[in-house]
């Protein structure tokens, strides 16, 4: 509004202050995680350490992303920003079925995976981005939103499955 505040009661504004919130959230939740190894570690209580099978299943509902076509989805996992396993890119699709393994061994099982979708873009420098999700380690089948990159829109789901193992302290 010129000169003036902005109407409280506007969808954007609603949609900022709910995205603020959850973002708020967000952050609380990882400063208690952090917080909390840092008590357990001064106490001597031990982190338990887990050997990771984590199988990508596939993706659906993504959205069209290239002018001819539909999209040619790849993703990036990484695990805590310390390791990062790129998967193949599935070609003109929008329900992309990957079914890729990935082992880790002696991963923090407080750790969290982090997944970033891409669309490949043969011939550029750079390739778009469809959104991001972050999901547990803890075993089991997950389907989880994609975030997308404004109000954080669904972009999607992804399938993600962590196969049950063994927990150890070192």
């Amino acid at each position: 509004m010129p000169g003036g505040r902005r109407n409280p009661l506007s969808m954007s504004h609603m949609l900022e202050t709910l995205g603020d919130a959850v973002n708020n959230a967000k952050n609380k939740v990882e400063s208690h995680k952090a917080e909390l190894t840092r008590k357990m570690n001064e106490l001597g209580i031990e982190v338990p350490w887990v050997d990771l099978q984590i199988q990508f299943i596939g993706a659906s509902g993504l959205p069209k992303m290239d002018v001819v076509g539909s999209a040619d989805p790849y993703f990036i996992a990484k695990i805590d920003d310390k390791i990062s396993f790129v998967s193949t890119v599935k070609h003109n699709s929008l329900s992309p079925v990957w079914n890729e393994v990935w082992r880790v061994k002696n991963v923090p099982a407080t750790a969290d995976l982090y997944i970033t979708v891409m669309d490949k873009d043969e011939g550029s420098v750079h390739d778009d981005y469809i959104g991001k999700l972050k999901t547990s380690v803890t075993p089991g089948t997950k389907e989880v939103e994609i975030e997308g990159p404004v109000f954080r829109r669904s972009r999607g789901h992804f399938w993600v499955k962590r196969a049950s193992g063994g927990y150890r302290t070192y």
